[in-house]
């Protein structure tokens, strides 16, 4: 899926494979888009004023865009989304925290109670998603900061827009004692409280 009214670039596939009998596999091709994939270094440095700025506008535009029917893509429901994570979480503690010290699993447990606790009861607009806004799917530009393109829109869905945040923070949010203490805002790029309180709750 390609969004029609978003500023930056996304992919505008010019061939589709749908598979054969001789060659099953699926793909398809679009042409590149000018850019490197963001890293920590990126989004740390001195470009982030424009880079923040950019993502802002970016993520405001897709989340403002209504909704397609949902043959297009994935809809909202509640309990489909809880058991989402919940499922999520049992393998987390099926294949991570086996290999965790006492101390991290502890810390580990109660930011996935807290976090289901939250999702459980919190209310929020369902909207268009992106669903893996993390740094390789950005494509940069290096000298000015500047968001060229996205990609990687495969997991597209109608859904929480906070969810549109966790890779950004993945890259940008330094823990600690230097975490602001209320949610950051470049421009229209304004973190939703409710996923800033259940982030930086101590």
């Amino acid at each position: 899926m390609a969004p029609p009214k978003l500023q930056v670039s996304v992919p505008r596939y010019e061939f589709v494979w749908l598979g054969r009998e001789t060659h099953p596999q699926k793909f398809a091709g679009y042409r590149k888009i000018p850019g490197s994939p963001a890293t920590r270094e990126i989004f740390r440095g001195k470009h982030i004023d424009r880079l923040g700025k950019d993502l802002g506008h970016f993520i405001t535009e897709l989340h403002s865009i209504r909704p397609p029917r949902e043959a297009l893509v994935p809809g909202y429901s509640r309990k489909s989304s809880l058991d989402y994570w919940l499922k999520f979480y049992q393998q987390v503690r099926k294949l991570a925290y086996p290999v965790l010290d006492i101390k991290t699993r502890k810390r580990a447990e109660l930011l996935w109670t807290r976090f289901i606790d939250h999702f459980s009861n919190v209310d929020f607009k369902p909207r268009l998603i992106h669903s893996d806004l993390s740094g390789g799917n950005f494509m940069i530009d290096a000298s000015t900061g500047g968001l060229n393109g996205v990609i990687d829109w495969r997991n597209t869905k109608v859904g929480d827009p906070a969810r549109d945040f966790m890779g950004v923070f993945a890259l940008n949010l330094e823990p600690g004692p230097r975490k602001p203490s209320k949610p950051p805002s470049h421009g229209v790029f304004r973190v939703p409280t409710t996923l800033w309180d259940v982030m930086t709750r101590p």
